[in-house]
């Protein structure tokens, strides 16, 4: 039995190895032409794109198809979207190519039970040269101001100015997922304006032709230390909307931070349990001051040893900020924030916080700058964890 077992399964391992011998180069339709395993054929394999992408479609041929299943398509890119499969054409979209450099990306093209699936290749070219120039003008800790003059004076664009936190806190990672944002939201607000969306974006001075200058006062009041995004592309208006024609290009700004002051602020933490007790020693410093805690769950924490960088500066320095304007826009005044949260000379605070917490302290100098109370010296950093609460 042993043998009769050993034989059988010789026999089986060379008759399994001559069925890999017999298939080893898979047809270019990815299944076994002479046999009733499915497979597809592509009319070519690869499409060449233009930078500015668009709708594309190949022709394709299904043999021994599996009654109705039709294929399917996957990108490994997100640049080339949107299958459709229609009358045996596949269609997709290749998105407009932000980059100055050209992309290539692969479809697989799949079917049930094919063995492998048909490669279809995309190359893409690039834009060849740029669309727009940027000056930017006149950075202080709170305003600025830029001009963009396009190559093209007859070509409509749209310039925005944006904070770069937007685009953070709406994941915006990639051009195209910029350009779709913008999209969508301006056809929001061209509807709900009973506008059309070029009415819409020609009555903001969104869209425009020839040089245009966005002055401080087009853009309004900016938080010191922060980061933002002037951009431009191009655009041709269509019944619905409108359709990009160039590359979206962009230029990073930074507000400036006021002139930094020596200043220590010394903060001593009594911990008991959950209750917190600080002393605020300013030293020398006679101005006002402001505190902050943040938790460990915070983004902005630092952990204890790592060193206070101008990164961690413009930060605060921005929140701070913000808190000022939030007020401002509420109907408050600068004068009453520094009110309600500024300190000067020695003081205590008593704060209840978590629990079983680690903790920093944030102090640092507070002055009047460009008409504003800003944040002037580097924050003095002091960390503390709360107790643990018995049962």
């Amino acid at each position: 039995m042993k043998n009769f077992k050993f034989m059988s399964l010789i026999a089986a391992m060379v008759m399994l190895f001559s069925a890999c011998e017999q298939n080893n180069t898979p047809t270019p339709g990815g299944g076994d032409n002479n046999g009733t395993t499915p497979s597809v054929e592509l009319s070519t394999q690869s499409v060449d794109a233009g930078y500015e992408g668009g709708l594309f479609s190949v022709d394709y041929t299904i043999k021994n198809a599996l009654g109705d299943m039709d294929i399917l398509a996957v990108s490994d890119q997100k640049w080339v979207n949107s299958f459709e499969y229609k009358e045996n054409k596949l269609y997709f979209t290749v998105n407009f190519n932000n980059s100055f450099e050209s992309r290539t990306a692969t479809i697989e093209v799949r079917y049930p039970s094919m063995p492998n699936p048909v490669l279809l290749t995309v190359n893409q070219t690039a834009a060849t040269e740029a669309s727009f120039t940027f000056e930017i003008k006149d950075i202080t800790t709170m305003t600025c101001s830029y001009t963009v003059t396009p190559k093209d004076d007859t070509m409509t664009y749209i310039t925005i100015f944006s904070e770069a936190e937007y685009m953070l806190n709406n994941n915006i990672t990639t051009l195209q997922e910029l350009f779709d944002d913008d999209y969508k939201y301006f056809v929001a607000a061209a509807n709900a304006n009973n506008m059309t969306v070029e009415e819409f974006l020609t009555a903001a001075k969104v869209a425009v032709k020839g040089k245009h200058e966005k002055s401080a006062d087009d853009i309004g009041l900016l938080a010191p230390g922060d980061t933002f995004v002037a951009y431009a592309y191009g655009i041709e208006f269509t019944a619905t909307g409108y359709k990009q024609t160039t590359p979206v290009q962009y230029q990073i700004i930074e507000t400036k931070l006021p002139e930094l002051q020596d200043v220590t602020i010394k903060v001593t933490p009594t911990v008991n349990i959950a209750n917190v007790n600080f002393s605020f020693d300013p030293g020398t410093w006679k101005g006002n001051y402001n505190f902050e805690f943040y938790a460990e769950t915070a983004d902005i924490y630092i952990p204890e040893g790592e060193p206070v960088t101008e990164a961690f500066t413009r930060k605060i320095a921005r929140n701070w900020m913000w808190q000022i304007f939030e007020n401002m826009d509420a109907g408050g005044t600068p004068e009453e924030v520094v009110m309600t949260y500024c300190m000067q000379g020695k003081r205590k605070y008593n704060q209840d916080l978590t629990p079983d917490t680690n903790y920093i302290v944030v102090a640092y100098a507070v002055d009047t700058v460009e008409g504003f109370p800003q944040l002037v010296s580097t924050p003095t950093v002091t960390h503390f964890r709360t107790g643990k609460v018995s049962h």
